[in-house]
């Protein structure tokens, strides 16, 4: 049987300051909840508590498709802004790591 154990929030909150690898993959990770009509017009278009909400949803996908389309890292700038709002995603981040642990 895998392990379902979930990351707390503190070790996420950890990991999204002190490591960058970790914070780009943070954003993608909701990103990628977007539905694909959101991820195409670069905004929230539904408020179904998943992906990013409408205040970020511009500004994070704009982040998530630098990292995946262009591949490339965010800048100092950008790392910090994100390192700003991606805490108030960390219960959806707990989400996709149980998933994960459950799938494999």
């Amino acid at each position: 049987m895998k392990s379902t154990s979930v990351p707390s929030r503190s070790f996420i909150l950890e990991k999204l300051n002190t490591d960058l690898g970790w914070l780009q993959r943070a954003v993608v990770a909701i990103y990628q909840k977007q539905t694909t009509s959101e991820q195409q017009a670069g905004h929230t278009i539904v408020e179904n508590g998943q992906g990013f909400n409408g205040v970020d949803s511009e500004f994070m996908t704009s982040l998530a498709q630098r990292l995946l389309i262009h591949h490339k890292n965010l800048t100092p700038k950008q790392q910090a802004i994100a390192r700003e709002r991606m805490p108030k995603y960390i219960t959806q981040l707990q989400k996709i790591a149980r998933e994960k642990a459950r799938n494999g």
